[in-house]
């Protein structure tokens, strides 16, 4: 079996992040491990992600010192030393069965990362949504059109970081890169199984809200040309 690292970034987090990581920790085994990226903050998130990880040496906190949240999840990202890297929001929650299935999903789909389903509710876990489509495999030009890999939803192997780190400047959106790049070497596998309460409140730094046709293009276009950069970029690396 994998071992597992869950990559967080915490930034003012402090009314909703022990929610999240009481329903992750149960999940994760002696070799696992969460590690949290933090950024300077007004509330308690600091105190809060300390007091875990004094308590559970499972859980590593690490000071990101650059501003905004790509930087953050970045940070988390090269402190990862797991096989599996599962991304985590701070203020979501996850169900009890997401580990198990996601690995499940892996192991016997032979993919190299998995996407799961889940479901959107409110600040107070009243249900808005489901997002759920079929499962099926993810093609690159399905992540440029729809948007379909969500961070939080997100399992991949680590051995891609090689790839995907450093985050190119100006990506519009880090998951929907990662999964760009993954399913151009790799396979990935979108699952239907609803694994995780994605809480979406006021101060939700990473909801995603509609928005008017030109910056949806202008962000398509924005990912498209980072992609095609870090595709020319890893031609000279090599391959895996």
């Amino acid at each position: 079996m994998y071992t597992i690292s869950v990559a967080m970034a915490a930034y003012e987090g402090a009314k909703y992040i022990s929610e999240q990581i009481e329903s992750i920790l149960p999940q994760l085994g002696n070799k696992d491990e969460l590690i949290i990226s933090y950024q300077k903050s007004e509330d308690d998130t600091e105190w809060i992600i300390r007091k875990y990880e004094n308590s559970d040496p499972r859980v590593r906190v690490h000071l990101c010192k650059e501003k905004g949240l790509f930087h953050n999840f970045e940070h988390a990202l090269i402190n990862c030393k797991n096989e599996v890297i599962f991304i985590s929001d701070q203020d979501d929650i996850w169900m009890p069965e997401k580990v198990d299935k996601m690995l499940q999903a892996l192991i016997e789909n032979n993919v190299n990362a998995v996407v799961s389903s889940c479901k959107i509710v409110d600040s107070k876990l009243k249900p808005i949504k489901t997002i759920t489509k079929k499962s099926h495999y993810i093609k690159p030009f399905e992540i440029i059109i729809k948007n379909i890999v969500q961070g939080s939803c997100l399992a991949f192997e680590r051995k891609y970081l090689k790839y995907i780190l450093p985050f190119p400047d100006n990506i519009p959106m880090y998951d929907s890169y990662i999964g760009l790049i993954i399913s151009t070497y790799g396979k990935v596998k979108y699952i239907d199984d609803e694994l995780m309460l994605y809480r979406q409140h006021d101060n939700n730094v990473t909801s995603r809200t509609h928005k008017r046709m030109k910056y949806m293009i202008d962000d398509r276009y924005r990912l498209v040309k980072a992609y095609i950069s870090k595709i020319q970029e890893v031609k000279r690396i090599g391959t895996l």
